[in-house]
Parts: C-alpha cells; structure tokens; sequence
C-alpha cells in the first residue's frame, strides 16, 4: 500500500487508531484501500505517496528512509521521511517524528520540506467499532470498548470528521469515522499533533507560537513546550538544542528537558554531543541541578 509513514494506535489493547485494511483484490475498492488517503500519513496535492498501476503492481513506490531511532528512561522516539512526492514539480520531501513522552503522550511532527504552494492532508482513521467525537476546535476523542484517547491537531490545520469504511477482513467493509486535517502551505512548514490516552494525559490542546516553530502542549499535568529544531539552535528556560526533537516539561517551571537527533544540547553551563539514535532526558534534583539520563 502507498501507507509510508502511516501509524497505528492502541489504548489499553484496544485499536483506535487503525489501517483501513485491504477490501478487495481488484476494482476501484482495490485503489481506494491502499491508496495514501487511507493511511494515517500525510497526503500532498491529493496524490498517492506510491503510483498504483495494476490490482499486484506499481509504477513507483517511495523509497522511506529511518533517520534515528532510540530509547531512554521515560522516552522514546523515532524519525523517519520518505521520497515519494519528490516526483512532484515541485518537490516535496515528508519527515515524520514521533517521541513518546512516558505516561502523558505521544508527540508527532510531520514537516514538509517544499518551494512551491501545496495542499497536505492529514489522515487518523478510526477503529469500526469506535466513536470520534469533536470536542474542541482542534481537538478529537476517540473512544472504544473501556479505552479513550484524544487527538490534538496544529492549530493552522483545519480538521473534519469524515465518514469512510474499514476493511477488517477480506471483502468486508465496515463504516467508520476518520479525522481529516487539511492545510494550504506555501513551501516548507511543519506541523504538530498530540495524541494521549485519555487515563494518562486528560483533555490536551495544542497552541503554535507565532512563527509555527513551537508549540505549547497543555494536558492534565501541566503544560510543555515541543520543537522541531532541524539544525536551527532553539532555547528556552535555558536550554538550547538543534537536533531533530526537543521538549521542555512543565515549561513554567521545568523538571524535564527531552533531546533527541544529532545536535548539541546546551544545559546548565555543559554540552552534550548528541547522535543520530541519541535521546537524552535531563531531570532536574531537588537542588536545581540538571541529572543526566539516556
């Protein structure tokens, strides 16, 4: 399928965020499943990521490359992109970053590097079986069986629920409803979305500053401050880091400090080289110092 990119998610055990599955072998149910647009990743310009040609053949299939990948105590993230959409006139390469923040919430940026104008959507289709409801401007519940989770969206994308149909099993369609975000950009732009379990992270909103190059996320135990960096040197609440993922906890008064990419992060008078698959995660003791994890 033209899915590069595409996540899943479940709660508890329980899917909510789910692939849409197959449908059938031939015919336009054959196009229309494992096309892009069913796959919880972006979409540009509304073409496929990969070029279908026949029901078992494509004409072109994105090539994804893995950019960094690791784990630390109460983190773990990971950063992909692919080139399917290089094949456009214009371009446009997507990049996918993922850091699980541990008991609160998953954070993803999804940046497109671009010249020219483009429209992107964004797809999180849900399980069959659960309910989407609308809660805020940008914000989703999903809920199913005893697990729920919230969706919140960059404010600049402009989201809907749509109703579509899931594939569970060969020639089985079931309806089910899916977020769709969509946006208008110029060139290049990056763009954040929180999902968190309800029993974690409570209600959760999402608020870019005034150049989109960070974000405040504000959830039941407070509220962070989320960046991209991408070898531009960012800083907050002194620390300052230009590596792939950057999270400051609790940002009014920090106790957490989340790096992640090749960077340097800058901390309490002291530098750490960080690698491609390098996370570290800074606490702060009792005496205000910074202790080191990774």
């Amino acid at each position: 399928h033209a899915d590069a990119l595409s996540i899943d998610l479940s709660v508890a055990g329980v899917p909510l965020v789910v692939d849409a599955g197959t449908g059938a072998y031939v015919g336009p149910s054959r196009e229309k499943f494992r096309g892009t647009e069913a796959h919880n990743t972006v979409t540009v310009d509304g073409v496929d990521s990969s070029e279908q040609g026949s029901a078992f053949k494509w004409r072109s299939v994105a090539e994804t490359v893995l950019e960094g990948f690791g784990i630390a105590k109460g983190a773990t993230w990971a950063a992909a992109s692919h080139l399917g959409y290089m094949r456009l006139a214009d371009p446009v390469r997507h990049h996918r970053t993922i850091l699980r923040i541990d008991r609160q919430y998953w954070l993803m940026f999804d940046a497109l590097s671009a010249h020219a104008p483009h429209e992107i959507s964004l797809t999180f289709q849900a399980a069959p079986n659960a309910d989407v409801t609308r809660v805020g401007e940008s914000e989703f519940e999903i809920a199913s069986e005893n697990a729920s989770m919230r969706i919140a969206l960059d404010p600049r994308l402009v989201p809907r629920v749509e109703r579509r149909t899931v594939s569970p099993a060969y020639a089985l369609e079931l309806p089910a409803d899916a977020v769709i975000a969509t946006a208008s950009i110029a060139a290049s732009a990056t763009f954040c979305s929180v999902l968190g379990s309800l029993s974690e992270a409570g209600g959760i909103t999402v608020h870019a500053d005034a150049q989109a190059r960070a974000w405040r996320v504000s959830h039941s135990s407070g509220t962070d401050l989320v960046a991209r960096p991408a070898g531009e040197m960012m800083t907050h609440s002194g620390a300052t880091f230009d590596g792939t993922a950057f999270a400051i906890l609790n940002v009014d008064a920090p106790h957490t400090v989340i790096a992640a990419g090749a960077g340097t992060l800058h901390l309490d008078g002291r530098s750490f080289s960080l690698g491609a698959d390098d996370i570290l995660v800074a606490r702060r003791a009792a005496n205000g110092t910074w202790l080191m994890e990774s």
